[in-house]
């Protein structure tokens, strides 16, 4: 039986940018009219397997729920660090009804210029790896 996944995207968007050294989180810098952060979502947007995003915001980001997406988003607050980021969005996907099956693509707010086609290669590469057993 071959099932096709589900894929989950997430974008880690608690950072401060704090190495940036800009007045505001490196994720709404702005580029060509946009935010980085509106870029990335829309570069995952063009991935056929992705149809929603989860972004993981630190708890007192006032900006990201403003913007308009190239995806519907879902919100969940991040932690401290990234990793705790990484493991709130995942828990988010969890409680929202996720699969053991499905697939979690996770992409950082401030890369934008992923090729569209790298997102759909690893997504596929993922598909095709043998499912751990619990």
């Amino acid at each position: 039986m071959n099932i096709t996944p589900n894929v989950h995207a997430m974008i880690v968007a608690a950072g401060r940018g704090s190495r940036f050294g800009a007045s505001i989180a490196k994720q709404y810098t702005m580029l060509q009219g946009q935010t980085l952060l509106q870029h990335s979502v829309a570069r995952l947007a063009s991935s056929a397997y992705i149809d929603t995003c989860l972004l993981v915001v630190a708890a007192d980001d006032s900006t990201a729920q403003t913007l308009n997406f190239a995806l519907p988003i879902n919100y969940v607050i991040g932690g401290d660090e990234r990793w705790q980021s990484v493991q709130a969005g995942v828990k988010a996907i969890i409680g929202a009804g996720a699969d053991d099956s499905d697939l979690v693509v996770i992409h950082d707010a401030a890369r934008p210029a992923v090729p569209s086609h790298d997102i759909e290669e690893v997504i596929e590469a993922a598909m095709l790896e043998p499912m751990a057993l619990s």
